[in-house]
C-alpha cells in the first residue's frame, strides 16, 4: 500500500514538473519572439535614417507603430505628437480600427464605420487633444496609462457596437530628455485579454527607444 502511494506521489510530482517545463518553454518562446520583434524594430528604424538627408517622420512613425502593435499583440493603435507650439497632440500614424480618443464617451461605431475606414482614419487624424485630456492627454503628462476596465474609467472613450468598442487600452509617453514629445496608444489585445504590466513595460521600452529617432527626424 505504501509502495502504491509512493508511486502515485512520484507520478504526480513528474506531472507537475512536466507542466512547469511546458510553461517555461512557452515563456522562453514568448521572450524569444519579443526579442526578434525588438531586433527588427531597431533594424527598421535604422534603415529610415541610413544615408537619408531628409527623414520621413511619418514613415518612421508608421514603422514604430507596426512594431508596437506586434510586441504587445494589440489590434489597433496610433501615435500622437505635440504640434510645433507644444500645445496640442495630433495623431500622425494610425493602424487598425482605432477609435477617436477625444470628444464624446458615448459615440456610435456606426457614425464612423458607416463612412468606411478612410473616414475613421480622417476622424482620428483631425483630432486635437490637450495635455491632460482623456487617455492620450494623461499619458502626455509623463506617465504610462493602463486601462483595464473602460466601463468605469472616464479616460477611455466608449462607443456602442463592437467595431470600435475599447475593451482594454495602453498609452505610453514618448520622452526626449525631460520633455514629452508624443504618445503611443494601443487598444484591444488580439487574444481578447486585457493588457498586462508586462505589456506596459514593453510599450514603454518601444516609446523610449523611438522618441530619440522621432525627435531627430523632425530636425532634419
Amino acid at each position: 500500500m505504501i509502495c502504491v502511494v509512493s508511486i502515485s506521489l512520484l507520478a504526480l510530482t513528474f506531472v507537475g514538473l512536466a507542466l512547469h517545463i511546458v510553461r517555461l518553454r512557452g515563456e522562453v518562446n514568448r521572450l524569444l519572439q519579443e526579442k526578434q520583434v525588438m531586433v527588427g524594430f531597431v533594424h527598421d528604424v535604422g534603415e529610415v535614417f541610413a544615408g537619408a538627408e531628409d527623414v520621413d517622420t511619418d514613415l518612421l512613425l508608421n514603422r514604430v507603430l507596426f512594431y508596437a502593435l506586434r510586441i504587445v499583440r494589440a489590434s489597433a493603435g496610433a501615435i500622437y505628437l505635440f504640434d510645433k507650439e507644444g500645445k496640442v497632440l495630433r495623431a500622425r500614424a494610425v493602424a487598425g480600427m482605432f477609435p477617436p480618443m477625444a470628444g464624446t464617451r458615448n459615440g456610435s461605431s456606426v457614425d464612423w464605420v458607416g463612412g468606411g475606414a478612410k473616414r475613421l482614419r480622417e476622424a482620428v487624424l483631425s483630432e486635437r487633444i490637450k495635455e491632460g485630456e482623456g487617455l492620450v492627454g494623461e499619458a502626455a503628462l509623463g506617465g504610462c496609462v493602463l486601462v483595464e476596465d473602460p466601463e468605469r474609467d472616464p479616460r477611455a472613450p466608449r462607443y456602442s457596437g463592437d467595431l470600435l468598442e475599447v475593451h482594454t487600452a495602453l498609452a505610453a509617453p514618448m520622452r526626449f530628455h525631460d520633455r514629452v514629445i508624443g504618445v503611443i496608444v494601443v487598444v484591444n489585445r488580439a487574444d481578447g485579454n486585457a493588457f498586462t504590466r508586462s505589456d506596459r513595460t514593453l510599450l514603454e521600452s518601444i516609446a523610449e527607444q523611438a522618441s530619440v529617432s522621432v525627435h531627430f527626424s523632425q530636425l532634419r
